[in-house]
């Protein structure tokens, strides 16, 4: 079982989205960070605590995110196959499914590390983007905005069944970098064209 300092400094420093406290020392409880929001579960409703002293039972939730890097490969779009693409994603804490968090995601665990976001996010947006791209062809998807609006949809998407399952939104696309030979290849022939 990590400390509540550690597990402080995980949300804090963005390696975690959310945690309970469960073992609190007696005595000199630290002070949670700036950025770390205080819930208490109140006849049945997670509600802000009013107080910034950690008691046991608390959920504590990193106030901006975090984010979560997430690498995708063996991609394919209607004319290319087997290209990889890395993206970044802000992932947040839905203030209003607290009750799921807590039932589906913080049952057998202290913390919403960044490794389970990583997984988690990972299994929501694969099928979504494969969605999406399976019907592009690879130029529009790399070079265009129609690629840019084919990953915005698939990772609302994502965010929806995130909510629903876990109580976690994917709040925004913070960085996308496309890899791969097929992307490689297309990119060469584009700089030549030019």
């Amino acid at each position: 079982m990590k400390e509540i300092r550690e597990i402080l400094a995980d949300l804090s420093e963005g390696r975690a989205v959310a945690a309970k406290a469960l073992q609190l020392p007696l005595l000199r409880r630290p002070d949670p960070p700036e950025g770390v929001l205080l819930f208490l579960k109140e006849k049945e409703q997670w509600r802000l605590a009013s107080s910034r002293r950690l008691q046991e039972g608390m959920l504590l939730v990193c106030d901006i995110g975090v984010e979560v890097p997430v690498q995708l490969e063996s991609l394919r779009c209607a004319d290319a196959t087997d290209f990889k693409l890395d993206i970044k994603l802000l992932v947040s804490v839905d203030r209003d499914s607290l009750d799921t968090l807590c039932s589906d995601l913080l049952t057998a665990r202290e913390e919403v590390d960044i490794a389970l976001l990583q997984r988690l996010t990972k299994e929501a947006l694969l099928p979504c983007l494969r969605g999406h791209f399976e019907r592009m062809d690879a130029r529009s998807l790399f070079f265009g905005a129609e690629g840019e609006n084919a990953i915005q949809s698939a990772v609302r998407e994502a965010s929806e069944r995130l909510c629903f399952k876990y109580g976690l939104l994917l709040r925004q696309v913070v960085s996308v970098r496309f890899g791969g030979a097929a992307y490689e290849e297309l990119r060469r022939v584009e700089e030549e064209a030019e």
